[in-house]
């Protein structure tokens, strides 16, 4: 509109720590360093990664709401009024002995079918992927983020600007 251009700037440190914003903003008001929750998110549960019979998938049940859908897949109705999970403060204060029990209803079924389930119920889900199953998704290729150079791929920034990938113009050293 201007007919002026501007100059984007990113920083990877600046990225790390806009990925660490509820952890900062959680040490900022506490004064507490957060441990480490391997794929857990400290301050909700569940939410992280379960074992299935074949795999492993990210569950996501933020809230109230998504935590009874939850329970009502995995055949566990009772979680969703027992005193320990009433809230998520609730559920975060008693994550061991919640995931222990959501364990043992995930690792008997098979993910795709448990996935579906959780998709059709409104439960945020995904299947953990190794690199290859992400180098050969779908979406990747959609999203034209692998990029050959020479007789190299590589990945493209992440980033577009004014529709376009921003691509590399030379292959890495």
């Amino acid at each position: 509109q201007t007919g002026v251009g501007r100059t984007l700037e990113l920083s990877l440190y600046e990225t790390a720590l806009s990925q660490l914003s509820y952890q900062l903003v959680g040490y900022l008001g506490t004064g507490v360093v957060p441990g480490r929750e391997g794929s857990a998110f400290a301050q909700i549960a569940p939410y992280q990664v379960f074992p299935t019979r074949d795999g492993d998938l990210m569950i996501v049940a933020g809230n109230d709401r998504l935590f009874a859908a939850l329970c009502r897949v995995l055949g566990l109705p009772e979680l969703v009024e027992d005193a320990r999970f009433l809230t998520n403060p609730d559920r975060v204060a008693n994550r061991e002995e919640l995931i222990a029990l959501l364990e043992e209803r995930t690792r008997e079924r098979g993910s795709t079918e448990l996935a579906e389930a959780l998709v059709a119920a409104g439960v945020p889900v995904s299947p953990v992927q190794d690199v290859g199953e992400a180098a050969r998704h779908p979406q990747t290729e959609a999203l034209g983020i692998l990029q050959a150079l020479g007789d190299v791929v590589t990945v493209a920034a992440p980033l577009t600007a004014d529709g376009e990938r921003v691509r590399h113009h030379a292959p890495p050293p």
